[in-house]
């Protein structure tokens, strides 16, 4: 079978990581492969419940990564990662830090 992708994925060796939904409700999930533009993850709730937009940390929240969702199937979905909004924590120290 022929990989039909446009980016190329690489193993992410099963890293786990957590995702934050917009209420503050927080699931463990697990990164099954990655690409330079987004993930595959496996979630401990249905992908159904995940929103199009939410964070994913790595690092249970000490730095998060905004995502939107792609596509949902059964516990699995793929997520693209996003751009930080104007108004995160993240991009206010990213500024600092080129200004300083």
């Amino acid at each position: 079978m022929v990989d039909s992708r446009r980016w190329r994925r690489s193993s992410s060796g099963y890293r786990p990581g957590k995702v934050r939904i917009a209420d503050g409700a927080a699931y463990f999930c697990v990164v099954h492969n990655r690409s330079d533009r987004g993930l595959c993850i496996e979630l401990t709730i249905e992908a159904f419940e995940l929103p199009d937009q939410f964070e994913l940390s790595f690092d249970n929240f000490q730095t998060a990564h905004p995502c939107r969702t792609v596509w949902r199937a059964d516990n699995i979905a793929g997520v693209a990662f996003g751009n930080p909004s104007r108004q995160s924590p993240e991009n206010a120290r990213a500024r600092l830090r080129v200004i300083g």
